[in-house]
């Protein structure tokens, strides 16, 4: 059987369970997240250009 990693931290299992509960739901979160970009088709920008600070014109 596996021990619960958490229980060396928290002693009370209502607090063990809220933070297993957060931990769950960020990682639920962050699944949607990246579900939505893929099906979205959201990638981050490709073509990044330096800018030549010599040809800036400053007021």
């Amino acid at each position: 059987m596996m021990q619960d990693p958490l229980k060396t931290l928290c002693e009370d299992p209502l607090e063990r369970r809220w933070v297993w509960m957060s931990l769950f739901l960020a990682v639920l979160v962050g699944f949607v997240l990246g579900l939505y970009a893929l099906s979205s088709n959201i990638h981050p920008p490709s073509n990044v250009e330096t800018i030549d600070s010599t040809r800036l014109h400053l007021i």
